[in-house]
């Protein structure tokens, strides 16, 4: 369970630094109009576009491999 997470957590950084380069490559650095300071709907998923696919790859072929 901490190698799992210390791995959520790093590709959660990942996720998040990922992220950051796609909006500053279209020149979009604060497109939150709707919820301003926030950044925008993508500041809140970008650690979740890294981790749940990992977590879900964990789930199905560490924890259940028979399933």
């Amino acid at each position: 369970m901490i190698s799992l997470g210390l791995i959520l957590a790093v590709l959660a950084v990942i996720g998040d630094l990922a992220e950051s380069v796609l909006k500053r490559s279209i020149h979009a650095k604060d497109s939150g109009k709707m919820l301003p300071g926030i950044g925008g709907s993508l500041d809140l998923i970008d650690s979740i576009c890294f981790t749940a696919p990992a977590l879900y790859f964990y789930i199905k072929w560490i924890l259940l491999p028979a399933a």
